[in-house]
């Protein structure tokens, strides 16, 4: 009879909603995933001066990562995956491309781990393009940072870029703050005493693939 048919009808709807978000989710945790799963490939390879093979990975990153972004431009991990992009196009020495993606994610991330890792990358790109006070501006975000690594990095990086801009009286200053900073935290060799960050796990339908 009709009712019946209206309610299989709306159910059919329902259902297929669902599907269709629940597989745009997946394919977006998936971007995500691959786009992670390169970037340490990348920085890997940068550690074993593998600079070709470095250069590829992270060409590989930022096409993953525009990706997600044109497909979910207000995901969650919207900010991640703009960061990552960021990041590669830096790496690849296309800071012109890089710092609006980058800007963005220090001036508006809510998360500060990727507003912090975005600033120090903004403070290097605008001393590579010759504009000392833009980095200046960038580095004095993380002069309070938790992380004492990159707070001290930062503080340096800071009376660097100073000095640069022609502020001597600043730039002298901030080597008495980085002493009084955190200490550094003695090195750790590689793969001991650390346990390496890691990506999440893809989606199980695609599991499978992602191993080929």
């Amino acid at each position: 009879d009709e009712p019946r048919s209206r309610r299989l009808t709306w159910r059919v709807a329902v259902f297929g909603v669902a599907l269709l978000l629940l597989v745009g989710g997946c394919a977006y945790y998936n971007g995500m995933y691959n786009a992670k799963r390169l970037a340490g490939r990348a920085r890997k390879a940068e550690r074993e001066g593998r600079t070709f093979d470095a250069t590829s990975l992270w060409g590989q990153v930022s096409v993953k990562a525009e990706s997600v972004l044109v497909r979910h431009p207000r995901s969650r991990w919207a900010d991640e995956a703009r960061l990552l992009q960021g990041i590669a196009r830096a790496r690849l020495r296309d800071c012109e491309g890089a710092l609006p993606l980058l800007e963005q994610v220090m001036v508006t991330s809510g998360n500060r781990e990727f507003g912090e890792r975005a600033a120090m990358q903004v403070g290097s790109c605008r001393v590579q393009r010759g504009d000392p006070l833009g980095a200046s501006s960038a580095y004095a975000r993380l002069t309070g940072s938790a992380d004492p690594e990159r707070q001290s990095l930062a503080l340096y990086a800071h009376g660097r870029a100073l000095r640069l801009s022609g502020d001597p009286a600043g730039a002298l200053a901030e080597p008495l703050l980085a002493s009084r900073a955190a200490p550094l935290r003695p090195a750790v060799p590689r793969g001991q005493g650390r346990t390496p960050p890691q990506a999440p796990e893809p989606c199980p339908a695609t599991r499978r693939s992602l191993r080929r």
